[in-house]
């Protein structure tokens, strides 16, 4: 029987060295994209550099979209990961070149959205000394619809992955944070 500890919480890193990208325009159907339905009608296609230098196989787009070299779409695609398609998009850089070979990662799996109330007040070692937090995200596991990559509901940026794809993921720890969902740690 699956658990937490079976689920990972997985975000990107927001160093200011690595490249950023923004869709050249936001429609207000772009904003319906979590809502389901057709998203590939609704999302951007061509991105702009709006920051960084280092380019990597994982770039953060907006608003929870993540775009991912033809690498990772791969090592995806080749281990059979669930809950994802992918676009082709075009990023053009800060002086205008293109960057080839990226896709928007479109999560289509879909899962409650974790209570923070739900989670276990423990005490925590901070830089600061101690403090209490909330610590676990736990989603509700009947909600999950089984996918490898999905999203919480009503929540644009949170995803989580399954084992499967979380081993994909973790061979980019200079990019992805992972976390399991049973250790995770609720920002103040």
């Amino acid at each position: 029987m699956l658990t937490h500890k079976d689920f990972f919480y997985f975000s990107i890193v927001s160093a200011n060295n690595y490249v950023q990208c923004h869709p050249i325009e936001i429609t207000e159907d772009f904003d319906n994209y979590f809502k389901g339905g057709d998203y590939l009608k609704k999302m951007p296609k061509t991105f702009i550099q709006t920051r960084g230098r280092k380019r990597n196989d994982i770039i953060g787009g907006t608003l929870g979209l993540y775009l991912i070299s033809e690498k990772i779409k791969c090592q995806l695609e080749n281990s059979k990961v669930t809950g994802v398609e992918f676009v082709p998009i075009e990023i053009k850089s800060k002086s205008g070149n293109k960057y080839d070979g990226y896709y928007a990662m479109i999560i289509t799996g879909r899962g409650k959205a974790a209570n923070k109330n739900d989670a276990s007040l423990k005490l925590i070692k901070t830089s600061s000394g101690t403090t209490y937090k909330n610590v676990g995200y736990l989603f509700p596991i009947e909600s999950w619809d089984g996918s490898d990559i999905f999203y919480l509901e009503s929540s644009k940026a949170v995803i989580i992955l399954t084992e499967k794809a979380k081993r994909i993921f973790e061979q980019y720890s200079d990019i992805c944070v992972l976390k399991r969902c049973d250790e995770y740690i609720w920002p103040v």
